[in-house]
């Protein structure tokens, strides 16, 4: 089974003065409100297509489709079965290799549902189980999903030894595609860096051997896609990017639901695009429609939703949309109050998580 990122860009957008792990502003004036400036497009999911069980599987950890998106109320759902999974392969001593499967799953759940913590215990957990069972190729996909979920935190030392790892063990495998991923989770680390030069040659290698590759699948696709157009746009070449964005849309299009985030982030990032090529009303559009199917998705209070209503906040104060910059603004200050609680119950997860290793 393949444990990896649905969209695994993992990217830092760096669109203001602002360091990694700092706050962005957002937006002018004094009443603006700061934002965490967090990850875009840092969405994780394995697809969770149903599957039958069998006496090998029993908690369904076969293979899924990477274009079904659960609600955030089902990602929560599947989260409380897949603890209660670890909790009993623990204690009927299932193999490393199942124990991994399992606890790899916990950990794309807790990143869908923004428990990073959460989600950072049970990969290390998962990765410790496949070092005893000698599972390179496993191996791998988990150290570049852990580089990038530490990217997402700001832990650029640890994400850049993950990745070139993960990358190491791919070549010693002789696997094209993984390659291509390692290089597409590459692109992102050196991005948040600022590595941009590295991390746009990084990020076009990885789109063009995914445009030929026959294992590649649509959100290695997508993604590399966003990944590019993303670094393009941190390059102050924005028009270039968005061609690219549009070309990522409709193969969005094509393979997910009309309401699922894969377009919302694409359309939002597209409004970006067309925002800082000086086009404000293309922007107003696509961001607006853009952050409100992430909403629909990911909920009201994810940290990838919030990050982008501090740009949208920051884009409607900039073109003298004040009082819809306020209602924009209040509505991450409540949800960043509920997150705050909400990181407290992460915490308590995250204990009784610990105690099963």
């Amino acid at each position: 089974m393949k444990h990896r990122l649905l969209i695994h860009p993992v990217l830092a957008l760096l669109l203001t003065p602002c360091a990694i792990g700092q706050q962005m502003c957002g937006g002018s004036g004094e009443s603006a409100e700061p934002v965490r400036a967090t990850i875009i497009v840092p969405v994780t999911t394995t697809g969770c297509g149903r599957v039958n069980p069998d006496a090998g599987d029993p908690w369904g950890v076969g293979p899924k489709s990477v274009t079904e998106i659960p609600t955030n109320a089902e990602t929560l759902r599947r989260l409380k079965v897949y603890e209660t999974a670890a909790r009993e392969a623990e204690a009927t001593h299932a193999s490393d290799a199942m124990k991994a499967q399992i606890y790899t799953r916990l950990a794309s759940l807790s990143m869908d549902a923004g428990m990073y913590d959460q989600s950072e215990a049970a990969l290390e957990h998962a990765i410790s189980l496949l070092r005893n069972a000698d599972l390179n190729d496993r191996l791998a996909e988990d150290l570049s999903y852990l580089g990038m979920l530490h990217v997402e935190t700001g832990k650029m030392r640890q994400a850049e030894r993950e990745e070139l790892e993960a990358l190491k063990l791919r070549e010693g495998l002789g696997d094209r595609l993984g390659l291509a991923r390692s290089w597409d989770a590459l692109a992102g680390l050196y991005a948040g860096e600022r590595k941009y030069a590295i991390a746009r040659d990084y990020a076009r290698r990885a789109m063009d051997e995914f445009s030929v590759n026959q294992g590649a699948d649509v959100t290695d696709n997508i993604s590399s896609r966003f990944k590019l157009s993303q670094i393009l746009c941190l390059m102050k070449e924005c028009p270039s990017a968005i061609l690219l964005l549009k070309d990522s849309i409709d193969l969005a299009k094509a393979a997910f639901h009309p309401e699922d985030y894969p377009i919302g982030i694409g359309e939002f990032l597209l409004g970006y695009a067309y925002w800082r090529s000086g086009d404000p009303g293309d922007a107003a559009q696509y961001m607006k429609h853009g952050t409100f199917l992430m909403k629909q998705q990911l909920g009201w209070g994810h940290p990838t939703y919030l990050n982008a209503l501090g740009y949208y906040a920051r884009f409607l104060r900039e073109n003298r949309r004040v009082d819809d910059a306020r209602d924009v603004e209040l509505q991450i200050r409540q949800a960043e109050a509920v997150v705050d609680v909400h990181s407290l119950q992460t915490r308590k997860s995250q204990d009784a998580l610990a105690g099963l290793r």
